[in-house]
């Protein structure tokens, strides 16, 4: 670029302001010293700067000039104000010293390296002579350096004797300002008196001009008087005839026809390759360079080898003036046509060119200087660099050291490294782009040609700036994880012409977006919507950044995070979301969120939730992330104890009502699923996680379920370390999450209190499925089992709906409604080996009703039992008191006089799987007992014995008989034990005295023998005892014992020995 002397030199925009007046921003004036006048100190100074160290002579002589010095300055001091106080390109002497110590030992460290460099003297022979004297070495080698020495210490000496010198005329600073302030007014006033002088021999010389010649009389009087002067010369000359319009048009025609074969076939290789485009018309031919100007030339001579001539110039852009002055006129007809006859019209198009050239970059330059006084004001400075023009833009943007930007517009001489001659090489205008201190290559700025105008040329520049500061922040935000995975939108338009028609969208929240534009006269940033944070991240960019295209990304980022902590904290508060100040250190948060960029951090209490946990938000460039984190706050600084990251959607979530009832459900879901995991752990059961559909929540609430083990759950509830493995339902029991609610007490006095005083506690409930094995065993069970646990007959299921406080397992309640269920279906099984016999009315978790006795007859041809012929018994099972059975029995049921038994035996381990067995088992002896209880009773009233019963165990009783007795004698009992044992792989009953003399030849034995030695369809006598199946005999066998026994009441003890002893005691009585 062609930018006169300093062609390729920068600008001073890049420059600050520095004193002495350099770049014309700042003068130091210079101020008198504090001290003036006082002459004891010795210490003089210059422009306010001590110089004490060079006054060594100053105290002598001072009291002899003190009086001189102080009536000398009296003197000066009056001086009138046409003499004008002297202050420019003054320099401070500590200043001067400093630089010339610097150099001087700059140079005395360059002269010894290069003394070092210098070759040393030969030796001869490879001897050198140790005691030879260094003074005294005469070689070449040692008096070039020593000249060179020499020299340089003159040099330096001479430059130190002139500050010396220098310093002594500072020690009269005062005096000698006052002398140069007076040498400048006598140099100022002599220039004024040979100006004077100049003027004056001017004027004299111009009135030569002024001056009129005498007037010729004579000839005027001879002219007037006869119209003919006979001393006058006569020439002789015939004027031409004038032209007729035809023949104007030949002539025209003629040169047309002439400029025409002149420059097709003579000057067309002469002709530049920018006039190409000409054409010829009205005598001249007119040559066009698009978007500089046009030139009509002629000829005047049909010799071709004669130049072209001058005739008329206009301007092709805009603006530009539509003719010429005569002043420009006359310069550009004499320039041209001095060019056109020693160049050619070569030399013509230069010159033009060059001309046009210099007044577009004028044009520029006026345009610019209104642009700095206009609009633009305080933000373009315009420099003139001789042929170019330099255009600083927001000047105003950065601080004082900020960073500066401008563009230079020159000529660009188009000439090319090579050799190599291009004919279409010409100079053009260009430009180049200095952004932030640096120069940008390879600019797309196209300069128009047609139309000059800066300010468009501006914003242009402008616009590529706004471009690229968008752009940087575009990309930057672009390749960080949030937007590069589009969890927020993003949109950039640029455009190259109108830099405020280029915007960066970016989103916010769902819905909210920010839209930053930069103010091209300005530079600083525009961002919209307004609100207080968009203002606050919009000075903190505008007036606290250095470079906002690497600072806006931190800038829209912080907008984001303190927009999203804003809206959070104002809708979730309603939502029962409560904001909490970080209670943890930064640092402890990094430990959780990995990421490299900057993290904010939202944490958020809930009410109903143990205060251990927390939710966090963290906010960052990586993308959004909650957390759920528990703490623990035994020790002065809360430390993390857990945290789980929630699969949430990293996109902006619509802050809605129903976004916080779905994050509810979803946290709240979560740490209930944490809870039983860390139960499950501590039981050592094993557990998986699955996810799987669930219709009971949100589709946007996703939460897996938990599948475990049925045999290890009950194994860890039976506190067993083994547990076989149930065979009636599949061992993956699966636990899914079902939502929550608000906590309802089941105490109806709880709950009026808490309709008065709302209790903020949350529920949990969960689902629990667990599928059977046989669906069969199951055909008892329909519908609902219990309030809380249902069967579906269709699919085998059983689905057991669990309910927990927030904080609290589900897991021990899951154990108790497993155990409820395995001993149901125990219970279950042992119902249906006894056919008939027991038959279920109801079955439920908390109640088991169910009928027993003589199984009822069935129809051979319909196959419907009729139940009213045969005689039953109901028993209700009350299974809601927890691990305690009760069970319930109608009264005239025979098992009554066994409840207690009954109740020991259902709450055994295995007693209610055996229940039904021992029911009907006993069923056939009780009833025996009550019918032979009944038939005593009578007997009883009379006073003449009794019937009791002392059940041991169910399977083993014992029956006493008591008889009438004679008074002194002890009474008459006969014991009897009653117990079930096997005999031939088969249960019966067996039945034997058990009193001390059942060995004895007494009236019992008499009576008892006959049934010992006898049998029945259903039992049978085993000599000294006897046995009866457990269906029928046992009731035959009882009865026949008891009436045996019975005709025993009616003699007393006397009787009965009288008739033994006349019958010889060893015969059976026969009492009739």
């Amino acid at each position: 670029m062609e930018i006169g002397v300093q062609n390729g030199v920068l600008t001073n925009h890049d420059r600050d302001t520095r004193v002495n007046g350099i770049n014309g921003n700042a003068i130091v004036k210079r101020e008198p010293s504090p001290e003036k006048g006082k002459g004891a100190s010795g210490i003089s100074t210059l422009n306010g700067t001590y110089h004490g160290a060079m006054d060594v002579d100053a105290p002598q002589g001072q009291a002899s000039s003190k009086a001189l010095l102080s009536d000398d300055r009296s003197k000066l001091d009056d001086l009138p104000e046409e003499i004008v106080h002297i202050t420019q390109n003054f320099m401070p002497l500590g200043l001067l010293l400093t630089r010339l110590a610097q150099k001087s030992h700059n140079a005395i460290q360059d002269k010894i390296l290069e003394m070092a460099k210098m070759p040393l003297p030969q030796v001869m022979n490879g001897n050198s002579d140790t005691h030879s004297n260094p003074l005294d070495d005469t070689s070449e080698e040692n008096l070039a350096k020593k000249t060179a020495l020499l020299h340089f210490v003159q040099d330096l000496h001479a430059k130190w004797v002139k500050a010396l010198v220098i310093t002594e005329w500072s020690r009269k600073a005062d005096l000698v300002s006052k002398l140069i302030d007076l040498k400048a007014h006598i140099d100022v006033q002599m220039f004024k008196y040979d100006g004077a002088l100049d003027q004056i021999v001017d004027v004299k010389r111009n009135l030569l001009y002024a001056r009129l010649p005498n007037p010729d009389l004579k000839t005027a009087l001879q002219v007037l008087s006869t119209g003919d002067v006979p001393w006058m010369p006569e020439l002789n000359y015939i004027e031409p005839p004038p032209l007729t319009p035809q023949e104007q048009l030949k002539w025209i025609d003629n040169l047309n026809t002439l400029l025409s074969i002149r420059l097709s076939l003579d000057d067309h290789d002469k002709i530049p390759f920018h006039f190409r485009d000409y054409s010829v018309s009205s005598g001249r031919v007119t040559f066009k360079v698009k978007g500089e100007f046009e030139v009509d030339l002629t000829i005047a001579d049909e010799d071709f080898e004669k130049q072209f001539w001058f005739i008329d110039f206009r301007f092709l852009f805009t603006p530009a003036p539509k003719e010429l002055s005569e002043g420009l006129r006359a310069f550009l007809e004499a320039k041209v046509n001095e060019a056109l006859a020693n160049e050619g019209l070569d030399g013509c198009y230069r010159f033009l060119h060059e001309f046009v050239l210099t007044h577009k970059i004028n044009e520029f330059s006026r345009q610019a200087r209104e642009m700095s006084r206009d609009r633009w004001t305080d933000s373009v400075r315009v420099e003139r660099l001789n042929r170019a023009i330099s255009i600083q833009y927001w000047a105003s943007r950065y601080l004082q050291n900020g960073p500066k930007s401008w563009v230079i517009l020159g000529v660009n001489s188009g000439r090319k490294t090579t050799n190599l001659v291009d004919a279409k090489a010409t100079s053009s205008l260009s430009l180049r782009w200095f952004r932030d201190n640096k120069e940008v290559k390879d600019i797309d700025i196209l300069l128009d040609s047609d139309v000059v105008s800066a300010e468009h040329l501006l914003k242009r520049v402008i616009a590529r700036h706004v471009g690229h500061i968008l752009r940087t922040i575009y990309d930057k935000l672009q390749s960080k994880p949030r937007f590069m995975k589009r969890e927020a939108a993003m949109s950039l338009h640029l455009d190259k012409d109108e830099p405020m028609l280029s915007a960066l969208e970016v989103q916010l929240t769902y819905c909210e977006k920010i839209t930053a534009k930069i103010d091209p006269i300005t530079g600083f940033f525009a961002m919209s919507p307004h609100s207080r944070v968009v203002y606050e991240g919009e000075h903190r960019l505008n007036y606290r950044s250095k470079d906002p295209a690497e600072e806006g990304l931190i800038s829209i980022e912080g907008i984001r995070c303190v927009s999203t902590m804003e809206e959070l904290n104002r809708r979730g508060k309603s939502m029962g979301w409560i904001g909490s100040p970080r209670p943890i250190k930064p640092e402890e948060v990094r430990t959780i969120v990995n990421s490299r960029d900057g993290v904010q951090s939202l944490w958020f209490k809930r009410e109903g939730w143990d205060p251990r946990w927390y939710l966090m938000l963290s906010l960052s460039l990586s993308g959004d992330q909650w957390w759920l984190v528990e703490l623990n706050h035994s020790q002065p600084n809360a430390q993390i104890k857990a945290y789980m990251p929630l699969p949430f959607s990293s996109t902006d979530p619509n802050l809605s009502d129903k976004f916080f009832t779905n994050l509810t459900t979803f946290a709240t879901g979560v740490l209930s699923q944490l809870t039983d995991i860390g139960v499950l752990r501590s039981r050592r059961i094993a557990h998986v996680i699955r996810q799987v559909p669930n219709s009971q929540l949100s589709p946007q609430v996703k939460i897996p379920a938990v599948y475990v083990k049925l045999s290890e759950v009950l194994r860890a509830s039976s506190g067993k370390r083994q547990w076989q493995k149930a065979s009636w339902a599949a061992d993956d029991v699966r636990i899914v999450f079902g939502g929550i609610q608000r906590f309802v007490p089941e105490d109806s006095k709880q709950r009026q209190s808490t309709a008065s005083h709302p209790d903020k506690r949350l529920t949990v409930f969960a689902e629990a499925r667990v599928l059977v094995s046989d669906k069969k065993k199951f055909s008892l069970l329909k519908g609902n089992v219990d309030h809380d646990v249902t069967y579906n007959p269709r699919s085998g299921q059983f689905s057991l709906r669990l309910r927990a406080e927030v904080g609290q397992s589900i897991v021990d309640s899951l154990a108790n409604r497993l155990q409820a269920i395995d001993r149901l279906v125990d219970f279950l099984e042992a119902m249906s080996k006894h056919g008939r016999r027991l038959q279920c009315q109801s079955v439920t978790l908390r109640k088991v009703v169910f009928s027993y006795g003589d199984p009822a007859p069935e129809d051979s041809q319909t196959g419907i039992i009729a139940t009213g012929s045969a005689s039953r018994y109901q028993v209700v099972l009350d299974l809601a008191r927890g691990e305690e059975i009760s069970i319930k029995l109608q009264k005239g049921n025979p098992h009554l006089r066994v409840l207690d038994l009954l109740r020991r035996l259902v709450n055994s381990p295995i007693g209610f799987e055996s229940l039904p067995f021992w029911l009907s088992l006993t069923l056939p002896m009780l009833r025996g007992l009550n019918l032979v209880e009944e038939s005593w009773q009578n007997v009883q009233l009379n006073n003449q014995g009794s019937f009791t019963i002392f059940h041991r165990a169910l399977e083993w009783l014992t029956l006493r008989f008591n008889f009438p007795s004679p008074q002194g004698k002890p009474p008459r009992q006969v014991w009897f034990d009653v117990r079930l044992k096997s005999r031939n792989e088969e249960l019966w009953w067996f039945l034997w005295r058990s009193d001390k003399d059942k060995d004895a030849k007494d009236e019992f034995s008499s009576v008892l023998q006959p049934i010992w030695n006898d049998r029945g369809e259903h039992w049978r006598g085993l000599k000294s005892s006897a046995a009866a199946k457990t269906a029928d005999g046992i009731e035959e066998l009882l009865i026949k014992v008891s009436e045996a026994l019975k005709p025993l009441t009616e003699l007393d003890g006397s009787e009965v020995e009288t008739k033994l002893e006349s019958k010889g005691g060893g015969d059976v009585v026969v009492i009739d």
